[in-house]
């Protein structure tokens, strides 16, 4: 009795769904059950056979309707050999095998509709999830919106056309759902591509977690503490590297706009939804180039923040790591160009694209690092705590312009109005006065009407998201690019005066006005000529500031407090500089410099996790020349410029001219003691005057190699490259419209590296030679004291009548006087060797090869 009831129920089974369960009611046997986890034996169809041909359209047409949204019906079922597990392809459907053939075959047609809608709506729910990103939740939600407002309309349509148009057939239903299936196709096909690239992402992440697993295995047994995985998760290049979304769905989409151009409506379906896909991605970019906030949850962008680098690294941060690593591209391109992040994840097959974010967008590949230097110029400033504000576009200034045009000609022709009402007044009072209240009323209106419409032009353009395909786009990411610029460089030349800091620089690590250090030697000579375990840094630091006090300076001087003197306690320059360049992989342009530790000392064999031969003997003999450096302190973002690593490059260069300076110093000061007797005397005897001349001559081309390598370093060198600094530094000044940041970066770190390429800083036999020369030169200079006090013994021993001197005591003089002499000629010799061999090859060593050719003292 329930069945009867339940059957004769006519709004009951006539509703979509619980028609596929009363069928059995009906008297139609279910051709297909619900498959769950196990498989459970299938239900044999019924057969048309015997049927009509017009009832077997009617039953055929109510299945399609049913099967068009993905729900399987009597006549058409699901195929046998689909898998329900595998629901990226769809659920394929087949019709009864009963059916007349030409039915079939205009079933047939109608099919793949239902196979691409199931395929669509498996791939938005796959794509809904919230690890997806959102440019896949865009793409997702306007695909529904596609599906809802045109296809399920369509059906709805349709379905109403069979409950109520005796005349509806199955040709008809074909002609209605024909072009929806072109565009059901298209998006199919889309959706396809980017399942199958997730299948392909998987496979090489599991190759790449395998080849990965086993080198973390040899790490473990070697003892290192973190892997290469480690290492690459920390730089989110392991994460979901096997779901495509951001930038590379954006680029797919791209790529299907431009490959469809020639079918329009192709063109316009994926152009849609490249607009509505890509909207996410447009919206993080112009934050990203208008505020220079990055928030980017998923990693979708093309611009990649390490967390870890900060503002307050800065000070200890000899390899720049907060400008060039803080933010990244994702591809590893670099703003230079020349090399390549670490962290870049595979391509997704051989030569093909990135994965994710690291995928930029072809039609924004050319724009790519403008967009990076953009948000990270207005991040500095931000970080500044200056308050980042958009000028108003041209679009918006002009309409700007023409709204103010609209107030003011309304104002004018008001009070114009206004004038000519005066003018009549004088016809009736009464008609003025009404007069009068409509016209300040109308003003009333009309004025605020125009100040809406100023206010709403007046809204930042940054609201606005702005389609990547539309060329406003490209203005938009140049105007942001030449505000944030611009806004950054007059912040650095004029608000933080860098100029006056470089040449601050120049003043007290150049010694340009060094009347000062002479001073300084005189004053501090007890202190040099001890070891640095003995010596007082804060009385060096006293006298440092009093020779500053007694000779005049230039401007700059007034950055002296930032001036230090430092003692480094454990390496001189030239061990230092040994250290660096044997450092595998350093080349000589770069010299390392900005790798090596300074405050922790680290070695290049310690940051290759090797131990280094113990020089405590020899620290424990350095001298305070051999130690002492200047230090400069600067606050951010002055840092940028002026950062650890180039404070570097001025202490090697400022010590370098201070063991020339020194070296220089103490032999003059032995040519002034030559200048007195007993040494200006000729001596009684022939050879001892002959050694006393021998020692002049020595000094004599000591001072001789010194003063021309000295000359040569200040007036070939770093003075003709500090005025083409200079010259650029005050074009940028004078012009921050055509300046950039990175380009007065860039001048800069090229300034100290070819300073100290053409000091020869960065060749190891150099520095192993200048090394020699200089300590054999002040060393020499030492040994004054001892050659005087023997010249004179042997000048009293002749004068109290003893003409035949011992040998004994002549050979010393001769023995210890050869060991300087043929030690500094030797290594003389070789270095101007070196310099003409590197002469033929650098032209900037020419004007040292004259020095030393032109004028070498011949004795």
């Amino acid at each position: 009795a329930e069945e009867t009831s339940f059957a004769a129920e006519s709004s009951f089974t006539r509703a979509p769904l619980n028609t596929r369960i009363v069928g059995r009611q009906a008297g139609l046997s279910p051709a297909h059950a619900p498959k769950g986890k196990g498989k459970e034996k299938e239900v044999e169809p019924a057969s048309l056979k015997g049927v009509p041909l017009e009832v077997q359209e009617a039953l055929v047409l109510e299945d399609l309707l049913y099967v068009l949204m993905g729900i399987p019906g009597t006549y058409v079922t699901v195929h046998p050999s689909y898998d329900p597990e595998v629901s990226g392809d769809g659920v394929q459907f087949a019709p009864n095998p009963s059916l007349d053939p030409s039915l079939r075959d205009l079933v047939q047609r109608i099919l793949p509709l239902a196979t691409y809608y199931t395929a669509i709506c498996a791939f938005i729910e796959n794509r809904s999830a919230l690890e997806c990103g959102l440019v896949n939740h865009a793409l997702c939600a306007s695909i529904r919106e596609m599906l809802n407002k045109d296809y399920l309309t369509l059906l709805a349509q349709l379905e109403h056309q069979f409950n109520t148009a005796p005349g509806f057939s199955l040709q008809k239903l074909w002609f209605y759902v024909h072009p929806t299936l072109h565009t059901l196709s298209l998006i199919w096909s889309l959706t396809d591509e980017l399942t199958k690239a997730d299948s392909l992402g998987e496979d090489n992440e599991d190759e790449s977690d395998e080849e990965v697993d086993e080198i973390d295995a040899i790490d473990e047994e070697l003892g290192l503490a973190i892997g290469k995985k480690g290492k690459l998760k920390a730089l989110d290049v392991l994460d979901d590297a096997g779901i495509i979304k951001g930038g590379e769905v954006v680029a797919v989409l791209w790529e299907r706009v431009t490959n469809m151009s020639g079918d329009p409506s192709a063109h316009e379906l994926y152009l849609t939804l490249f607009r509505q896909a890509s909207a996410p991605y447009a919206d993080m970019l112009q934050r990203w180039i208008t505020t220079g906030q990055l928030k980017d949850p998923h990693q979708e962008f093309m611009v990649r923040e390490s967390k870890d680098i900060t503002r307050q690294i800065l000070d200890r941060d000899h390899t720049d790591d907060y400008w060039e690593r803080r933010y990244v591209l994702r591809d590893g391109t670099t703003v230079k160009g020349s090399d390549r992040q670490v962290g870049v994840p595979r391509p997704r097959t051989e030569g093909g694209r990135l994965p994710g974010g690291a995928c930029i967008p072809p039609l924004l590949d050319a724009w790519k690092k403008k967009i990076l230097l953009a948000g990270k110029y207005l991040n500095v400033i931000r970080e500044c705590g200056i308050d980042i504000q958009q000028p108003i576009s041209q679009s918006d200034s002009s309409d700007e312009s023409k709204a103010k045009k609209r107030k003011k000609d309304g104002k004018d022709a008001k009070d114009g109005k206004d004038g000519k009402d005066e003018k009549d007044g004088k016809a009736g009072k009464d008609g003025k006065d009404e007069k009068d209240e409509k016209d300040k009323e109308s003003k009333a209106k009309e004025g605020t009407a125009a100040d809406e419409e100023l206010k709403s032009q007046m809204t930042p353009k940054e609201k606005e998201v702005i389609p990547l395909d539309d060329e406003r786009f490209y203005q938009a990411i140049e105007d942001a690019y030449s505000f944030a610029n611009r806004t950054l460089l007059r912040l650095l030349v004029k608000d933080q005066a860098l100029v006056p800091r470089l040449r601050s620089l120049k003043y007290y690590f150049f010694l340009s006005h060094s009347a000062y250090i002479g001073g300084f030697f005189e004053t501090a000579r007890a202190e040099f000529i001890k070891q640095t375990k003995y010596a007082s840094l804060s009385k060096l630091q006293s006298l440092y500031e009093l020779a500053l006090a007694s000779s005049p300076g230039p401007m700059e001087e007034s950055f002296r407090g930032d001036v230090k003197l430092k003692l480094d306690m454990r390496w001189s320059l030239w061990d230092y500089l040994a250290d660096v360049l044997s450092v595998e992989g350093m080349n000589g342009d770069d010299a390392g410099l900005g790798a090596a530790g300074r405050d922790g000392n680290q070695t290049g064999d310690e940051r290759k996790g090797k131990s280094k031969p113990s020089k405590d003997k020899d620290v424990m003999n350095m001298n305070v020349i051999d130690g002492l450096t200047l230090d400069y302190t600067v606050k951010f973002p002055l840092s940028l410029v002026i950062s650890r690593k180039n404070i570097n490059y001025y202490q090697c260069l400022f010590r370098f001219l201070l063991n020339l300076k020194y070296a220089e110093q103490v032999l003059t000061d032995m040519w002034s003691e030559h200048k007195c007797a007993p040494w200006s005397q000729t001596a009684p005897h022939a050879e001892l005057d002959r050694w006393r001349l021998r020692v002049i001559m020595l000094r004599t081309k000591m001072l001789w190699f010194v003063q021309h390598v000295l000359a040569f370093v200040t007036g070939d060198v770093l003075e003709p490259r500090w005025r083409g600094l200079e010259k650029k530094l005050d074009k940028a000044a004078k012009d921050v419209e055509k300046g950039t940041v990175d380009q007065l970066l860039e001048d800069h770190l090229d300034f100290l590296n070819s300073c100290m390429s053409a000091c020869m800083l960065t060749i190891p036999k150099f520095v192993k030679h200048y090394s020699h020369l200089l300590h054999t030169c002040i060393r020499y200079a030492a040994y004054t004291s001892k050659c005087t006090r023997s010249l004179e013994q042997g000048a009293i021993a002749i004068a109290s009548g003893d003409t035949d001197l011992t040998t004994s005591p002549m050979d010393r003089r001769w023995e210890m006087f050869m060991k300087f002499e043929i030690n500094f000629n030797h290594t003389l010799k070789a270095f101007i060797d070196l310099v003409h061999y590197n002469a033929m090859s650098d032209v900037t060593l020419l004007p040292l090869v004259h020095r030393l050719s032109g004028g070498r003292p011949t004795f």
